[in-house]
């Protein structure tokens, strides 16, 4: 048996080398549709930001009297045109103690020593403002490239398009990204047991839910995913299904089938067409992993990896271990990071040391009177790895090292959120 952190080197030794073999292509994408993606190489600034100086306040823009560092309180100004935002002030350099109408990001000209805020001003005239208070040179403006220099690295090779790079990019005039190329996914199951949804059940059979869940945790990444359906516990249509995935996608994933028993074809299918790595891994649920290569020809091989056939052991394994390795092969390196959580423990755990566990919880927040926020977790009744039900009530996962025993209730645990229990807008 192996540890959890030795297997996820090994996957991602396997995914190294595919990725060399292979090679990850690269496209333009109009910025409106990149979002998700993995930039293909890095990224300069094309201009300034801002472009040029620009007010950060709606007041008046000043001109000192001549030689001048500061405007004095009660100091009268006499208001000689207006800039606002599109509408830059085009005429003649102010004399001393004249001033601008100024909006929020408005051109600044360079002639101008300080921007006031509109609340430090009385109007005394239509056309006159005495100061309420002094104000120093240089003060409420943007200046030109003070963000964003031209030509300077925005981001590296690698850097997820999520909305606030899409922001930055947007600012700087992009309409189009280089990124990596999605990723061909197909899946199956196999089970001559299973049935798919709306079909009618006989002794014995049940129904899929494997699939709908890979397909769901895929959803929000930047692949092309195909399901294919239920294969029959059969060498020739489970050999058939993988030679033609083999040659459509970049990942196949089943759903059952490699284990020993007497109809777990899939394992021996994968080993007759390429590599195949099985090992027994210090986890529960989820104890036996496999991942491979499907055809020895570089063109038309494609990376293999196996999940259990029971539906939380399914999940775990693919959102534990090989979602990661699915963001790298998209061109993620370093993020996303997942989000842990320490979190006291509400009730006591019955665990044998040796194997890293992931067991189902409820996180709730408790919030003090100061203010501070406390988290407390609970972990379900039934954690056996066929009870789906309990998965769906859950909102993170339990994550107990691997040399721990029995835990005591009020200690601390390390708990991950699922991302799409938190988060979400109260109105």
């Amino acid at each position: 048996m192996i540890s959890f952190s030795l297997a996820q080197s090994k996957l991602k030794a396997l995914c190294d080398s595919w990725i060399k073999d292979v090679g990850l292509e690269s496209e333009s994408r109009f910025l409106s549709e990149s979002l998700g993606f993995y930039l293909s190489q890095d990224v300069c600034a094309k201009q300034n930001l801002p472009r040029e100086n620009l007010s950060a306040m709606d007041g008046y823009a000043l001109c000192f009297s001549d030689g001048s560092l500061q405007a004095k309180e009660h100091e009268i100004f006499t208001i000689c045109g207006e800039s606002r935002a599109g509408k830059p002030y085009l005429g003649k350099p102010l004399k001393a103690n004249n001033c601008l109408r100024i909006m929020t990001g408005a051109v600044v000209p360079d002639w101008v020593d300080t921007v006031i805020i509109q609340e430090n001003t009385q109007k005394i005239a239509d056309n006159k403002i005495s100061l309420l208070k002094q104000v120093s040179n240089g003060r409420n403006i943007r200046w030109l490239g003070e963000e964003i220099r031209q030509g300077q690295k925005l981001f590296d090779q690698y850097q997820p398009v999520t909305p606030n790079v899409v922001s930055v990019l947007a600012s700087q005039g992009m309409d189009k990204v280089d990124a990596y190329r999605k990723l061909r996914i197909g899946f199956f199951a196999t089970g001559d047991e299973l049935r798919m949804a709306g079909e009618s059940l006989a002794s014995g059979e049940i129904y899929e839910s494997n699939l709908s869940a890979i397909a769901a945790l895929l959803q929000g990444l930047p692949v092309e995913c195909t399901n294919l359906g239920v294969i029959k516990d059969s060498m020739d249509d489970i050999e058939q299904c993988l030679k033609q995935a083999a040659q459509q996608f970049d990942v196949v994933i089943s759903s059952g089938g490699v284990s020993v028993g007497d109809y777990d074809f899939v394992k021996g299918c994968v080993e007759s067409m390429g590599i195949l790595e099985i090992y027994k891994v210090a986890i529960k649920p989820g104890k036996p992993l496999c991942f491979g290569v499907l055809g020895n020809e570089v063109p038309n091989s494609a990376l293999f990896f196996g999940l259990p056939g029971n539906a939380v052991s399914s999940f775990v394994a693919l959102t534990e271990f090989f979602m990661p390795a699915i963001r790298f092969l998209l061109g993620g390196r370093s993020s996303p990071q997942k989000l842990y959580l320490m979190a006291t423990l509400d009730n006591g755990i019955q665990k044998s040391s040796g194997r890293m566990e992931f067991q189902r919880g409820i996180l709730t927040s408790q919030v003090s009177p100061q203010g501070d926020i406390s988290w407390h977790v609970s972990t379900l009744n039934q954690q056996q790895s066929h009870r789906v039900y309990g998965l769906a009530r859950a909102n993170c996962t339990v994550i107990l090292a691997e040399d721990s025993g029995n835990i005591e209730a009020g200690n601390r645990v390390r708990v991950a959120p699922f991302p799409w229990c938190f988060n979400g807008m109260v109105l």
